[in-house]
């Protein structure tokens, strides 16, 4: 029975000589049974003990048997790990006559343990080596392990955190239960922002990366967690944008600047220019004056007949074209100087227009046709009047030979669009793309700011300006300015 055993039986007497060497130990140790009997068993088999020999033969005496691991060299110099049952043999008498070992070859399964503490103990190195928050749940959704970073951004102890509901640690549990299944379903997720709370009540943003983990077997054990804290990558964002905002408001603010010092600079240029065309009609006023002095003190008051008065209401009429056009060209320099706030009020642009027709030199050569509604908008009367005096004035110049002036109003999606047409000599087309810059005219005389005003005063109210032109055939400009509400 004892040499049908698969496990090493070996017996010694009184003075550890071995006496009997089952077939066991044969296969374990190498060893045949004639080759062992009478040997010493711990110097055959190079024992080494967990603890003193004297404390087991000690053990053995008092309670008759001992039980523990012990190393062995077999007879090719193998290491092997046994795990040893001894008890002692006595006669009827009591005698001592041999001790019993039973040993059972564990070398194979201590070498794995050894290997699953090793590779355990490296997989905690890598864990720990991390100065990031690292974490490993369950499928339940429970922490099964935590490297130093979490306990950290916690404030909660490893011990306190395995076992624990993985969602508890964070300001939003919900948002953290939500990406934890998107891993069951998708196999990972990449930057999903999350914020820790520690246990202080402080708060850490981070954006977590995860993906399952398996076992050997292939089956999924739960799920490996990483976060990486964004604190201070977020505090630079913040303080960025708050910089980007007041950035903007600078680059608005110097914008503003900038169009002011170009516009202060058009004026400079312009000044020449408008002391040139303000002289001339001076010059024609005065000598008007000058002529109408002569003929008075050269004719006397009862000697004056109709074509006297006649020639006075002809000089008073040219007299006022020439105050028209100077009036027209001292405004057109304010409007283009000072800066603009428009005083908004209802306006009837139906009024408004009639009003602006009323107000401007008739040409008996133009056609004059309206085509318009009772629309209204919330505007500054006096500055609209000056856009469409500028408008019609001068579509009424570009037809010299005369013409038909349509001003025209449509409605649609909330604004209003007012439609200045002439029948005139259209835009030649090196000027388009410049035609509301200042100092730009095509005219024989003129400043060129009157369509730069025209088209500050429609920006000004949130409105926009176009135009569309053909030459020989005439131009059409369009206003669009937002409705008045009801």
């Amino acid at each position: 029975m004892l040499d049908g055993a698969h496990d090493a039986i070996v017996m010694w007497d009184r003075h550890d000589h071995i006496t009997y060497w089952n077939h066991g130990a044969e296969r374990l140790y190498g060893w045949t049974r004639d080759e062992a009997i009478g040997k010493h068993v711990h110097s055959l088999l190079k024992t080494t003990f967990p603890e003193p020999l004297e404390r087991i033969n000690s053990t053995l005496s008092e309670t008759g048997r001992w039980e523990g691991e012990l190393i062995h060299i077999t007879r090719e110099n193998t290491v092997v790990i046994v795990e040893s049952h001894m008890t002692l043999q006595h006669t009827l008498d009591g005698t001592l006559v041999a001790t019993l070992e039973i040993n059972n070859d564990v070398t194979q399964q201590r070498q794995a343990e050894e290997q699953l503490r090793a590779s355990s103990l490296y997989a905690r190195s890598l864990l720990e080596a991390s100065l990031d928050p690292l974490v490993t749940i369950s499928a339940e959704g429970k922490i099964t392990d935590v490297n130093k970073g979490t306990e950290e951004v916690t404030g909660f102890s490893r011990e306190e955190l395995i076992g624990s509901d993985f969602s508890n640690y964070f300001t939003e549990p919900d948002e953290a239960n939500a990406g934890y299944r998107r891993v069951f379903t998708d196999g990972y997720v990449r930057d999903y922002p999350l914020a820790i709370r520690h246990r202080s009540g402080s708060v850490t943003d981070v954006l977590y990366n995860a993906s399952l983990y398996q076992n050997e077997a292939g089956e999924i054990q739960g799920v490996f967690a990483a976060a990486r804290d964004i604190t201070d990558r977020k505090r630079a964002e913040d303080e960025l944008q708050r910089h980007s905002e007041h950035l903007e408001e600078l680059v608005e603010e110097r914008t503003s600047q900038l169009k002011d010092v170009e516009r202060m600079a058009g004026i400079g240029e312009t000044a020449a220019m408008i002391g040139h065309d303000l002289r001339n009609p001076l010059q024609g006023l005065q000598y008007m004056i000058d002529l109408e002095k002569m003929r008075e003190e050269r004719t006397a008051p009862d000697k004056r007949g109709v074509d006297d008065w006649e020639k006075v209401a002809g000089l008073l009429d040219k007299i006022g074209e020439q105050v028209f056009y100077m009036d027209k060209i001292v405004g057109d320099l304010q409007d283009y100087a000072r800066p603009l706030r428009p005083e908004r009020e209802a306006v009837v642009m139906s009024a408004l227009i009639n009003d602006v027709l009323r107000s401007l030199p008739h040409a008996d050569d133009v056609k004059i046709v309206t085509e318009l509604s009772d629309f209204t908008v919330n505007a500054d009367s006096h500055l609209m009047h000056r856009v469409f005096a500028n408008l019609i004035l001068n579509a009424t110049q570009a037809m010299p030979k005369g013409g038909t002036l349509t001003v025209s109003a449509t409605t649609a999606d909330g604004s209003i669009a007012v439609s200045v047409h002439d029948t005139g000599v259209g835009i030649p087309a090196d000027m388009r793309d410049k035609l509301f810059s200042p100092l730009t005219t095509g005219k024989a005389k003129g400043t060129g700011l009157g369509l730069a005003v025209v088209k500050r005063i429609v920006e000004a109210h949130g409105g926009t300006i176009t135009f569309e032109s053909e030459e020989g055939k005439g131009t059409t400009f369009t206003v669009t300015l937002p409705k008045a509400p009801a």
